[in-house]
Parts: C-alpha cells; sequence; structure tokens
C-alpha cells in the first residue's frame, strides 16, 4: 500500500532522495571513517557565514555550503535529477562507504541520450561537492538554478528554514558529541598495551611488497613508499599496536581526498600534501585518472597533543608568462644568431670596370633614394613614392653602365678594325 501521500513536504524529500533505482549501486571502501575527523569538519561547515558559494575553475565548479543548506542540497539534487529534469537527461548514483557500511560520499553521473555530459561529487564529510566533465556549463545554467528552487521550497514546521538557527544548534549537538567521544578515547588510551619490537621484525607494504625495518627507538617510526594509500588498510591493522609514526610516500590521493588519510585507521590521524595542492583541482581531475605522487605523515591518537600541526614557509615566486615567453624568446634569438653564418658586406658588392662622372651622378642618387627608402621603413608598396624613386635611379644607374659599357665596346671595335686595315696594307693588300 501506497503511503506517500500522507507524508509532508520535507519527508517527501528526503523519501525521493533515498528512493532506490536500478541504475544505482555503491562502492566499498578500505577503510574506516573517522568520526572525530568529521565531526570537527562538520563544526567548521556549521560555523561558516557563507550559506553556498561556488568557485569555477578551468577544469568544472567547486561548491562549499555550511552544514545545513549542505543537507538540504544531498536531498535536493537526487530529488531534481529523477523527478525535475528533462527527459531525455538521467543520472546514476553511486555511495562510496566505508567498510562498516557509512555513507562518506555520493557520485551522480549524468547523461544526456546516452552521452555523459558531468560528474557530480558530494562530499559528506566536509560540505562540498565537485562538479567536472565536458558540460559543467550545463549544470551552472539549467541545472543550479532548478536546485536552488527545490531548496528554497522546503518548508520545516510549517515555516522556511531558519539555516543559521539551525547551524547553531547542529554546532551545539556535535559538540556534546564530540566531548563523548573524547571521553570514550581517553578511557581507552589509559589502557596499558604492549608493543614488542623484534630485532628482526621487517613491515612489508601490502601494495609494493618493499621491506623496511622497524627502528629501535622509544617512538617506534616506520617510512615507506606505500604506491596508494586507499590499499594499505590491512597494513594498518596489522601494525596498529606496534607503529607510532608511519612515514608515506605516493599516497596518489587528491588535495580534496586529503581527509581520507586520517580516515585510514581509527587509531591513527595524519596530514599530508598532493600534487596538487598548489593548483586547480578539477583541471587536474580532467588531464589524469589519479594524483600519482603525493607525501604524508600519520601519528598515533594517543601522541596527538604533543604534535602541533605547523604551516609551510616554502619560498613562492610569482613570474609573469609574458616576462618569461619574452626572454625565453630573446635568449633562442640570441644563440640563433651567434650560430648561423653571417653575412659578409662588401664581399659581393658590385666591382665597375667603367666610371665616368654620369655613372658616379646616378650612382649618388641611387643611395640616396636607398636611404630615403630605408628610413621609411622598407616598405614593399609598389606605389611608394620612395619605392618608385629607388627603382627609377636604380634603373638609370644600370642604364648609364650599359651606356658606358657599349661605348667602349664601340672604340675597341673601331680600333680592331683600323689596326687590321693597316696590317692589310703592310702586306700588299688594297684598302
Amino acid at each position: 500500500m501506497d503511503n506517500s501521500h500522507n507524508l509532508d513536504d520535507k519527508t517527501l524529500l528526503t523519501y525521493s532522495a533515498l528512493r532506490r533505482t536500478s541504475r544505482e549501486k555503491y562502492r566499498q571502501k578500505t577503510f574506516d571513517l573517522n568520526l572525530d575527523k568529521a565531526i570537527s569538519k562538520k563544526i567548521i561547515a556549521a560555523r561558516r557565514e557563507v550559506h553556498i558559494e561556488y568557485e569555477q575553475t578551468k577544469g568544472g565548479l567547486v561548491g562549499t555550503a555550511d552544514a545545513v543548506t549542505f543537507e538540504l542540497i544531498k536531498n535536493a539534487i537526487p530529488h531534481y535529477y529523477k523527478d525535475i529534469m528533462e527527459d531525455n537527461r538521467y543520472a546514476k548514483m553511486t555511495d562510496d562507504q566505508d567498510r562498516r557500511g557509512l555513507t562518506v560520499s555520493k557520485v551522480f553521473k549524468v547523461f544526456n541520450k546516452q552521452q555523459h555530459q558531468y560528474t557530480l561529487t558530494l562530499y559528506y564529510t566536509n560540505c562540498k561537492f565537485l562538479v567536472y566533465g565536458k558540460a559543467v556549463q550545463t549544470f551552472i545554467t539549467d541545472d543550479i538554478p532548478e536546485i536552488h528552487r527545490v531548496i528554497q521550497e522546503v518548508i520545516l514546521n510549517g515555516d522556511k528554514v531558519d539555516l543559521k538557527r539551525l547551524n547553531e544548534k547542529l554546532e551545539e549537538e556535535l559538540h556534546k558529541l564530540t566531548a563523548q567521544l573524547t571521553h570514550d578515547m581517553a578511557s581507552q588510551d589509559n589502557a596499558p598495551s604492549n608493543r614488542p619490537v623484534k630485532d628482526n621484525d621487517e613491515a612489508k607494504c601490502s601494495k609494493c611488497k618493499k621491506k623496511t625495518c622497524l627502528p629501535q627507538k622509544d617512538l617506534q617510526t616506520l617510512s615507506f613508499n606505500c604506491r596508494n594509500v586507499k590499499a594499505i588498510s590491512p597494513f594498518m591493522e596489522n601494525f596498529k599496536n606496534r607503529m607510532d609514526i608511519i612515514l608515506l610516500q605516493e599516497h596518489w590521493l587528491f588535495d580534496h581526498e586529503l581527509y581520507l588519510i586520517d580516515e585510514i585507521h581509527s587509531q591513527f590521524c595524519g596530514k599530508g600534501k598532493a600534487v596538487d595542492s598548489d593548483r586547480s583541482t578539477c583541471d587536474l581531475l580532467i588531464r589524469s585518472h589519479r594524483g600519482y605522487g603525493g607525501v604524508a605523515i600519520i601519528w598515533d591518537r594517543a601522541i596527538d597533543q604533543y604534535i602541533p600541526i605547523l604551516l609551510e614557509k616554502l619560498n613562492t615566486q610569482k613570474d609573469s608568462i609574458t616576462n618569461r615567453v619574452e626572454e625565453t624568446l630573446e635568449m633562442l634569438s640570441m644563440s640563433a644568431k651567434k650560430c648561423c653564418a653571417q653575412k659578409t658586406y662588401g664581399k659581393n658588392k658590385l666591382e665597375l670596370k667603367f666610371w665616368n662622372p654620369q655613372i658616379k651622378d646616378s650612382l649618388h642618387q641611387n643611395k640616396t633614394a636607398y636611404k630615403i627608402w630605408k628610413d621609411d621603413g622598407r616598405t614593399n608598396d609598389p606605389e611608394h613614392p620612395s619605392v618608385r624613386i629607388k627603382k627609377e635611379t636604380r634603373k638609370v644607374f644600370r642604364s648609364e653602365i650599359r651606356k658606358e659599357e657599349n661605348k667602349r665596346k664601340h672604340i675597341e671595335r673601331d680600333r680592331i678594325i683600323t689596326a687590321n686595315r693597316k696590317r692589310w696594307t703592310r702586306t700588299g693588300f688594297k684598302e
């Protein structure tokens, strides 16, 4: 029997969000959700003054909301995809769960007639969501306004939702829960524990099978290349009572996934840095399937109170891309000039065999016209006055050379003819 008509607006919204379809499934993670860290992040989200803000990058869109607004979004998005979105579009939903079955994130892949448009991931712990794909603009222009409209229509006890009051109440309840967890953890930490360590003990990563000797110190420290931190939960379970500090290389997490370091094991907490910590997360997700690299430090919660978190103080330098490109081009130009053959000025200069006042004047006029053309920017326009004058003076100069050359040829011919006539006279021939 269908009793959905007896539900109020809020219950209907929640019921629609939790309704399962044949397309929906879940993925089992290899870690347990760290409740202490998750509650701390929820408290931070509840204190946010801006209810929701968006940051658009080259690769997609990042949304950050306060705790209550995120819960409304978390229910409004599935409701929109199932009941409001156009018939030619549909969404595939996937729940990411830890080993205990707790949902840590929800992934929506939106399609338009079998063609993937974008992917939306809701992160439950930090109250953020990430949208990336080829059609992110469709989510911005078409989907966001409808999702906001669904949120605005939510009625709680006959009134509009008071986000500020609910956030304050949620923060108060979360503080009570944190105090209870801290009390339970303190009782567990005060219990005696034995950590026998032998000289020949070796730690082996379950992923890369590399071995690392355990140092004999008051605080047991382990350093190794784990190659995907998501697969070392069995290793952490095996060494949870034998290690105090673990140094990881290549955890293969993106910046928005670093919270998983705190959730590897309930006994450990830690901090890390990803390959995209100083870059655009969405842009990197488009280019790569995994954030190869990254480092992290994990320590036992029993010594957490003695470990302060320090901000990194790396020397960062920002340079103008334009200046860098110009400097590179200038360097390449100078190198090319030094490597290429140099032009030898004057080597191919025309050597005149004839010279007279007319050639001298025409050459002077040609040089003057060439200088004027050079000062005008070496234009190639045939109608430009400097180009026409340069061509005319060059033509006159060559004409004077040809005239002098023909004149010399005639003189040489007459000399040869006269010499032949004199030779014929001496030999008895008539002139």
